[in-house]
C-alpha cells in the first residue's frame, strides 16, 4: 500500500531516505540515498505479511520515515498498522442435492467475496464422485462455483466437501486464517431411463427367471 509521495517540483534532483522501524510483518524498499528527478513524483510502498504463526485479531505496528538527505523538504513519518482477520465471504449453501443423476452432472454454489483483497476458493480434491475446480475472486465480486459429479456406480452417493478460502499468495496466509466452508452433497445415480427404468428391468429380470 502507499504510504508517502515524494513531489520534485523543480528541474533538479531530491535526494531522500526511507527507513522503516517496527515490526517485521512490515517491508519497504528501505534506501539510504535515492535521487528523484524533477519536476516528477516517486511513491513509498509497504507491504505487510504477517507470520504464518499469527492468529486472527493479531495486530502490528510500523514507522515508515521519509527525510530529505538535502534538506529540501521536511522530514515526514507515516504509522502503519495493520491487523490478521480471516477472509469475509458469503456462501449460497450449506447443502447441494443432484437428484437423479443419468451420467455426469453439474451444479453451482453461490460464493461471495467481502473481503477488500482478492481470494483463492480452494475445492475438494478430485478423483472422487464429486468434485470442484479452484477460483480467484475478485473483491465484491460473487461467482458461481461449480461442482460435479460423476457416476461411479448406481445408486445413493453423499459426501461432505470442504473448500478453503485463502489470500492470493496461499503461502502468505497464516493457518488460523484461512476460512473453511463444508457443504454436504447429495446424488442419486440411475440408468438412462431413470428409477422407473431400473425397476421395470428388474421386474423383467424376474418374470424371466420366473418362467425358465
Amino acid at each position: 500500500m502507499p504510504v508517502a509521495t515524494i513531489n520534485a517540483l523543480g528541474s533538479g534532483q531530491v535526494s531522500y531516505s526511507v527507513k522503516t522501524e517496527g515490526a517485521s510483518a512490515f517491508s519497504t524498499s528501505d534506501v539510504a540515498t535515492a535521487q528523484l528527478c524533477g519536476p516528477g513524483s516517486a511513491v513509498v510502498f509497504v507491504t505487510f505479511v504477517p507470520p504464518l504463526d499469527a492468529v486472527p485479531g493479531a495486530s502490528f505496528d510500523t514507522l515508515v520515515t521519509v527525510a530529505a538527505n538535502d534538506g529540501s523538504f521536511a522530514t515526514g513519518t507515516v504509522a502503519v498498522h495493520g491487523e490478521v482477520t480471516p477472509p469475509k465471504v458469503t456462501w449460497g449453501a450449506t447443502t447441494l442435492d443432484f437428484g437423479d443423476v443419468a451420467g455426469n452432472a453439474a451444479r453451482t454454489l453461490s460464493f461471495r467475496n467481502d473481503s477488500n483483497v482478492p481470494v483463492v476458493v480452494v475445492g475438494p480434491p478430485g478423483g472422487d464422485t464429486f468434485a470442484a475446480d479452484d477460483q480467484l475472486v475478485q473483491p465484491a465480486q460473487t461467482i458461481q462455483l461449480v461442482v460435479d459429479a460423476r457416476a461411479l456406480g448406481f445408486g445413493e452417493h453423499e459426501a461432505d466437501l470442504t473448500w478453503t478460502v485463502t489470500s492470493i499468495a496461499a503461502n502468505d496466509t497464516p493457518e488460523a486464517c484461512a476460512a473453511t466452508h463444508v457443504v454436504h452433497v447429495r446424488a442419486r445415480f440411475v440408468a438412462d431411463g431413470g428409477a422407473d427404468a431400473d425397476a421395470s428391468d428388474d421386474a423383467d429380470a424376474s418374470d424371466a427367471g420366473a418362467r425358465s
